[in-house]
């Protein structure tokens, strides 16, 4: 495998089974376990460099430490879901490659963020959670789709949203910040990257939420 001249790598965890519990006979308690796995991939030809057991930064990072100094030499970019653990292992054994999220965790990401903001307003505004009634409830999938994909009624039903269920334009402006991302995400360019990303610094700005911080820590840290 060492022999394989890999300048990029793809990392990635799949759960091989379902999860099972195990008793201890001594203490009676029952353990879940979640039987997972870590693959590194080369990106360019698709073929499998190396499976580990885990989904922690141990598995990947003694494999990666195991690899030939003058091997990971050779590593420009590892891409990898939204995950602590590889990129812990990341910066221990490659700290000069540059690491890359697919576009569809980092959209999720900015997804659960919107949606945690959503059950937030409506705990705090009902003192419950949302309910069929509640339009941003209703509309809590349509919330999620880009806006350039909204038809002109859609996008009449997402206004209202925000006129009627939105007091205090958390919402509204948590939405902004997953629209940022977005926007920052279809960018095919270096001149347009840096324009996007400082609007999207400014939009996460601009809501001062904990949400939309912790969101920005994320994508770039």
């Amino acid at each position: 495998m060492d022999l394989v001249s890999a300048t990029r790598l793809g990392i990635d965890e799949h759960r091989y089974r379902s999860v099972r519990w195990f008793k201890n006979e001594k203490t009676g308690k029952w353990s879940r376990f979640e039987p997972w796995m870590s693959t590194i991939v080369d990106v360019d030809t698709g073929q499998i460099l190396g499976i580990v057991d885990g989904r922690d930064s141990r598995g990947v990072g003694a494999w990666l430490k195991a690899r030939p100094a003058t091997w990971l030499a050779g590593i420009q970019t590892v891409g990898i879901d939204p995950s602590v653990a590889f990129r812990k292992a990341l910066r221990e054994h490659l700290p000069d490659a540059a690491v890359s999220v697919d576009h569809f965790h980092m959209v999720q990401l900015a997804n659960d963020m919107l949606t945690t903001v959503r059950q937030r307003v409506s705990r705090e505004q009902n003192g419950r959670r949302g309910l069929k009634t509640d339009k941003a409830w209703a509309h809590r999938q349509m919330l999620l789709r880009g806006y350039d994909t909204l038809s002109e009624a859609g996008k009449q039903r997402l206004d209202d949203v925000f006129a009627t269920d939105d007091p205090t334009q958390e919402l509204v402006a948590a939405w902004g910040v997953k629209e940022a991302l977005r926007l920052l995400l279809s960018s095919t360019n270096p001149a347009s990257v840096q324009d996007r990303r400082a609007f999207f610094e400014r939009q996460v700005t601009a809501a001062g939420m904990k949400e939309t911080d912790r969101l920005m820590a994320t994508v770039t840290k």
